[in-house]
């Protein structure tokens, strides 16, 4: 049971925290994948998620009802947005998680709902050598207090203002706080790829191994103690 512990722990801090929304960035494509949670009763956000996907085009005068139909067609029917003219999100759902997911080839990320529509004001540049992703002016995607957004690349990026960089993963953190005034910038090498280690799960599984081990020596003397002071 403690080895299955360990175990998870171990995996826990190496993989971390799933983003809620994640950019895989190739030179001639761009994996987008969303996650966010949606209970049977959550109206508003629904209502929200419809304006960022376009989820249905029908109308409801009472909020209750339009989230009850967004819901339904994503929970019951296939996701086929209304801007996306033949492909279909990839939909994945575990009780009240939804996971959407969907490819965008060569420059076609530009018409991306959720990167148009989630911030006030938006930039996207494509050449031979790079690209840029630039989102300003407010972020308007908030389905929870914080909202984690990753993106990923094997690509060396030229430039970015990521909140927090973890081996190829440049990652931004929106709130309530910051939704107003916090930018995303990145711009991508399609050349040339990064050659940077990401230590991180290193040193995170030698942490855990030194905290494995020190509670071992811990419970070791314990017992050590006991014996003798109970001779």
């Amino acid at each position: 049971m403690k080895k299955n512990i360990y175990l998870f722990l171990i995996l826990f801090f190496i993989t971390g925290c799933s983003s809620d929304y994640e950019l895989k960035v190739n030179p001639t494509s761009m994996e987008e994948s969303v996650n966010f949670t949606l209970k049977d009763n959550d109206y508003d956000k629904a209502i929200l998620i419809n304006q960022i996907f376009t989820v249905t085009d029908a109308y409801y005068d009472n909020d209750k009802e339009m989230g009850s139909h967004v819901i339904k067609v994503l929970k019951e029917e296939k996701f086929h947005p209304t801007y996306l003219t033949e492909d279909f999100y990839t939909k994945e759902i575990n009780k009240d998680k939804i996971n959407l997911s969907y490819t965008y080839k060569n420059d076609s990320y530009e018409g991306s709902n959720i990167f148009n529509f989630c911030f006030g004001d938006v930039y996207y540049d494509s050449t031979e050598d790079y690209y840029v992703l630039n989102g300003y002016n407010s972020f308007k995607c908030l389905l929870k207090d914080e909202m984690k957004f990753t993106i990923t690349t094997d690509y060396r990026v030229i430039n970015s203002n990521a909140d927090k960089i973890r081996g190829n993963n440049y990652i931004w953190y929106f709130n309530k706080e910051n939704n107003i005034d916090h930018d995303l910038y990145i711009q991508i090498s399609k050349k040339y790829k990064q050659k940077k280690l990401d230590i991180f799960p290193i040193i995170t599984v030698a942490v855990v191994i030194l905290l494995l081990l020190s509670y071992k020596i811990f419970i070791k003397n314990k017992n050590y103690f006991k014996k003798n002071n109970e001779i």
